[in-house]
């Protein structure tokens, strides 16, 4: 089985811990299937409006795909802006998966919204299921409350057609549900390297 994951933080050239949890998930995966990563993320220095690079460690394909963000004066386009050049860019980054792994089996988006949504789209268009891992405290403090009605209906709807929900404990997933994103969900714990020692 080859597995995809999309994760919206990932160990990169703008920090090489954020979503280290999410990586170990990843290499843990790659001990029982085929696992290609496509991280795609804003650096503000890129030479060109983007880059990628490929790294191949710890039985994982990882590409990191980076744009150039918007530094437009008006925050009201650069938000539009900087999601057309994510979309952009996430469209080179699959191209590349498909020509030099094939087409996934699984999607694995994790964290809403934006690489959620993609899955959600390869779906519709290439019928590939996807499972969406949720980790962010935003659920729990009050941040995703602040997002708006739009942002809550389109979550909505991407986690209704994902084929599992999984969230990094119990009391996470209650709050998915308690916010009525969804009626069902697994809990997938952070991988902790090293419990095996006393």
């Amino acid at each position: 089985m080859h597995v995809l994951f999309l994760p919206k933080w990932y160990p990169g050239r703008n920090d090489p811990q954020l979503g280290d949890f999410l990586r170990k998930q990843a290499v843990a995966v790659a001990r029982h299937m085929r696992v290609s990563v496509l991280h795609v993320t804003p650096v503000d220095d890129l030479a060109a409006p983007e880059e990628q690079e490929l790294e191949e460690q710890d039985g994982l394909w990882e590409l990191h795909c980076y744009y150039r963000p918007s530094r437009h004066p008006l925050g009201a386009l650069r938000k539009p802006l900087n999601a057309l050049r994510y979309r952009r860019a996430v469209e080179r980054g699959w191209q590349r998966v498909l020509r030099e792994r094939g087409k996934p089996d699984l999607v694995h988006a994790h964290i809403l919204l934006r690489p959620a949504l993609v899955a959600r789209q390869w779906w519709r268009r290439h019928g590939i299921p996807y499972v969406v891992s949720e980790q962010s405290s935003g659920f729990l403090n009050g941040a995703f409350q602040a997002r708006g009605a739009a942002y809550t209906m389109l979550a909505r709807r991407v986690l209704r057609d994902a084929a599992d929900i999984t969230a990094v404990s119990a009391w996470l997933g209650d709050a998915l549900v308690k916010l009525g994103l969804c009626t069902r969900y697994t809990v997938v714990p952070n991988v902790v390297p090293g419990l095996e020692r006393p």
